[in-house]
């Protein structure tokens, strides 16, 4: 090993006062010049290539082509973590299907509607319940073109003051005895009474399976499912049906809390045939925000719990009252009870113009964040004659009038399987560090510890307060130094 003098390592001696030997040093370190410090940082950062770039005992062309390499590198690092910047801020989404088996499944609720809301005979017992039909049910004009089979509408020959509609409506509908012939739940007897009350967009309908808790099926197969035997009363219907020209039933199948908007997702069967539902559950969670648009705090001013259907009925349910200071029977609040005159001169062209100018879609109406559906398929058939045969023994009705009047109906699960739709964020926090490091490790050689060398760095120039001269050593011996 080679030996250092003292004037290798300490400038000239210079004796003092004392008689000692007085060595000064001068360090670059820790107080060296900024460039210097600079230098030096930059060939000791953990960054591929800029060692090279900052090398000055390397060629200038070398160096120049370093220093190009590492510029491409960060500009290419930058638009990658800008990219992923990007794609992070608009929280992307991936969407999980899975197919979940069950045990049991719980049984939809299932609303009927007889496509006749007003029964003939007791509309006679009624005053005023002809003009209660007339605006119920379109005029054959708007069938037929001819402006003379329009019957009058004048409200003002009829007296309404004090009249209970709610209780007009409940009186006019078909009686839910009158409708279920018989009901078996999963091979048990069930009756009308298993049935209740609905008011919904079609008057006065019932409900199986309404009340909590819910009935579950626990075996697949029409079996052990509803099945119904339904009188149609085709004789007690009033000229045309308000939404159709058919007989026979509308059937929805949904949740218990949700609103049965039975015009717009219902399903209808015909008398004379046995119509078969197969039916399959769909259940779909959603992100709340700012992923998803759901808004599991979303309340409503006429309905104690949140529903998509729920959400629409109210939204059409506030501006019918807003426009015409009353309510439909169907709808919940403390409004009035619309009568026929604000019917007739207000409630219908609401309505109208609700729909004609899309006013649905400035409500705010999101998707629930756990919602379940229920995806039906169907199929029918006539009854055979030896089946009308039966049914006119035991129930004792001509083969006409079951053919135009008795409806056979089974509903159930196909399998005790249901649909799984979850939605999951699809970029979180750490794949996007972990793609910025991606971007560090590949195009530089460093990580993300290389960010922190450099704040670090900066931080101990900015604060030490010396950026520039170094700073002297003062070393005194008393004893004789060799020189």
């Amino acid at each position: 090993m080679r030996d250092h003098k003292v004037s290798d390592i300490f400038d000239t001696p210079v004796k003092n006062q004392n008689g000692g030997v007085q060595l000064t040093e001068t360090s670059t370190e820790p107080h060296a010049t900024f460039g210097a410090r600079a230098a030096t940082f930059f060939r000791e950062i953990n960054i591929s290539g800029i060692k090279h770039a900052a090398n000055s005992g390397s060629s200038i062309p070398r160096r120049v082509v370093w220093m190009l390499l590492v510029l491409f590198a960060i500009g290419f690092m930058s638009y990658q973590i800008s990219e992923r910047i990007r794609h992070f801020i608009s929280r992307p989404v991936s969407v999980k299907v899975s197919l979940e088996h069950e045990k049991s499944l719980k049984f939809p609720a299932v609303t009927i509607c007889n496509e006749n809301l007003i029964r003939k005979s007791e509309a006679r017992k009624i005053p005023g319940a002809e003009f209660l039909a007339s605006y119920l049910y379109p005029p054959l004009a708007a069938f037929t073109g001819d402006n003379d089979s329009s019957p009058p509408l004048d409200p003002s020959i009829y007296n309404f003051t004090g009249v209970d509609w709610k209780g007009t409506y409940i009186a006019l509908s078909q009686r839910p005895e009158n409708m279920i012939r018989k009901c078996i739940w999963s091979g048990e007897e069930c009756t009308s009474r298993n049935f209740t009350r609905t008011w919904t967009d079609m008057g006065v309908c019932y409900t199986f399976n309404l009340d909590l808790p819910q009935l579950n099926q626990t075996r697949a197969g029409a079996s052990y499912g509803l099945q119904l035997l339904m009188d149609v009363e085709q004789f007690e219907y009033l000229a045309l049906s308000p939404t159709s020209a058919a007989a026979g039933y509308v059937v929805l199948l949904h949740e218990p809390e949700d609103v049965p908007l039975m015009q717009d997702l219902a399903f209808k069967v015909s008398p004379g045939f046995h119509t078969v539902v197969g039916a399959t559950v769909q259940r779909r969670i959603s992100l709340q925000a700012p992923f998803g648009v759901c808004e599991p705090s979303k309340t409503l001013n006429r309905y104690s719990q949140y529903s998509l259907s729920a959400c629409k009925s109210n939204c059409q349910a506030d501006y019918i009252s807003d426009t015409c200071d009353c309510r439909l029977p169907a709808v919940p609040g403390n409004e009035s009870i619309c009568d026929p005159n604000k019917l007739l001169t207000c409630v219908f062209k609401a309505e109208d113009n609700y729909i004609k100018n899309n006013l649905a879609a400035k409500c705010s109406c999101p998707l629930p964040c756990d919602e379940v559906s229920y995806q039906t398929s169907l199929s029918s058939s006539c009854f055979a004659d030896y089946a009308m045969d039966v049914f006119s023994d035991r129930m004792g009705f001509t083969r006409d009038y079951l053919k135009g009047n008795i409806v056979k109906l089974d509903i159930y699960f196909k399998t005790l399987s249901f649909l799984k739709i979850e939605e999951k964020e699809a970029y979180t926090w750490l794949a996007f560090w972990c793609d910025v490091g991606g971007a560090f490790g590949l195009l530089l050689g460093s990580t993300i510890l290389t960010i922190v060398e450099i704040f670090d760095f900066i931080a101990r120039n900015a604060f030490s307060g010396q950026l520039k001269g170094g700073q002297t050593k003062v070393i005194v011996f008393t004893g004789n130094l060799k020189s």
